[in-house]
């Protein structure tokens, strides 16, 4: 009986030891007893150790007063320690007042961050629910028209009196459409704590006061409409006939060994099978000349000649001091800032591209002297040493990313706009 009582005790320590070690592995954006939701699972992101560049990328002198072995949040301090600023009284009419006046919480998430296929529909409607959840902190504009009748559009945070401009940009390719919800899913974050939350001691609200910040969530909503539903995702009869051809021209030319289904899944191109990262004015005519559309590669007929290059160019001549603009791509998890910048201008460039470095993890890129026709590339060409160019690489995994890649990603990336605010304030 007490043989049998021992073994029967050691089994339930054998369980309860399993599903403690379970809880550990998966941890945040794990699996087991978690939505995968991070700004409802937890509102400020767990970091296992703070480091200088992740609380002060600047400051050396501050950074080393960090020495608690206490997690710590950028945003506040430690995670146990969470400034928020105090509530209005009820009679003023602050925008929490109105939104608890219309039926809205605040705490209601929007942006679902749990969707493997994040589509051109669910950012539109996306865009308006934000509008109308958070009003006068948030407007967007239409910068352009695809081929196939998508717009794209241009989010905007902050003062719109602000002399300083800061441009994020994602979903220039297709099959890179996580970085459309990366982008909306921080937008999202940064509008939820905006007279809440702050970074390094300075309200998100102070420093969006300072300057505008422009947001074009999904530049490219043909391409990823295509891989995410393949050809038959284009409203357009005479388009998808022609992204049909496409794929038969690159069997022909030996660009591709996908079967269709995965060539569709793979593409970058916009609904005229062109490139876009491959269609901007600069080193333009140094890009490999593709002897056909394709859903990759072909820079086009001349620079700029899509409506989606065309619509970022205009938005970036537009503003009066674009101090950087951040081109959001995957995948590898790297940090690309050098295209041969000289003097000031080059130091520039590499301490923000060192700051993302170190707030991300990702590794900086050296130099590249293949690198033509993308953004970077025309910003460096035909920019003046004005604005700082960087594209960011998120992801590990094989395009289009999966899901599960998603937590950690938007855990090294959320700080982005305010650390920038802050190295350019």
């Amino acid at each position: 009986m007490g043989s049998f009582f021992r073994k029967a005790v050691l089994t339930v320590l054998s369980v309860i030891a399993f599903f403690s070690a379970g809880c550990t592995v998966y941890g945040y954006g794990g699996v087991l007893g978690n939505t995968g939701n991070i700004l409802e699972d937890e509102e400020v992101p767990k970091e296992t150790e703070a480091t200088a560049a992740e609380t002060e990328p600047f400051n050396n002198d501050t950074a080393q007063q960090t020495t608690s072995p206490v997690p710590v949040s950028p945003w506040s301090g430690s995670v146990t320690d969470i400034t928020e600023k105090p509530k209005a009284p009820e009679k003023q009419q602050t925008s929490e007042n109105k939104l608890s006046e219309s039926g809205k919480k605040k705490s209601e998430k929007i942006v679902d961050n749990t969707d493997s296929k994040y589509s051109y529909d669910d950012m539109r409607e996306d865009i308006d629910k934000l509008i109308a959840a958070y009003p006068g902190l948030l407007r967007a504009e239409v910068l352009g028209t695809t081929a196939d009748k998508r717009k794209i559009y241009d989010i905007i945070i902050g003062n719109d009196k602000a002399d300083r401009q800061i441009v994020i940009q994602a979903g220039c390719h297709g099959r890179e459409y996580m970085t459309c919800l990366l982008v909306m899913d921080m937008a999202e974050y940064y509008l939820q704590g905006y007279n809440k939350r702050s970074y390094k001691g300075k309200l998100i609200s102070d420093y969006f006061e300072d300057f505008q910040v422009h947001i074009v969530p999904m530049l490219n909503p043909d391409g990823v409409t295509i891989s995410q539903l393949g050809a038959k995702g284009l409203k357009n009869p005479q388009l998808r006939k022609n992204v049909a051809v496409m794929y038969k021209n690159a069997v022909t030319y030996g660009y591709t060994s996908y079967s269709e289904a995965r060539y569709y899944e793979r593409w970058k191109a916009n609904a005229h099978g062109v490139d876009i990262n491959r269609n901007f004015n600069g080193k333009w005519e140094m890009a490999e000349k593709l002897k056909c559309a394709s859903g990759w590669g072909y820079k086009g007929t001349s620079p700029e000649s899509e409506a989606e290059s065309r619509a970022i160019v205009k938005l970036i001549g537009s503003l009066s001091d674009p101090v950087t603009v951040i081109s959001y791509h995957a995948t590898g998890s790297v940090v690309w800032w050098d295209y041969a910048q000289q003097g000031n201008f080059r130091s520039r460039c590499y301490a923000e591209a060192k700051l993302i470095s170190d707030m991300t993890g990702y590794k900086l890129n050296p130099y590249d002297k293949t690198s033509c026709a993308g953004l970077c590339d025309r910003m460096i060409a035909r920019g003046g040493g004005k604005t700082v160019p960087i594209l960011i690489e998120i992801g590990e995994g094989e395009c289009p990313l999966d899901i599960s890649e998603y937590p950690e990603i938007f855990r090294k990336n959320y700080r982005l706009l305010p650390a920038l605010m802050d190295m350019y304030g």
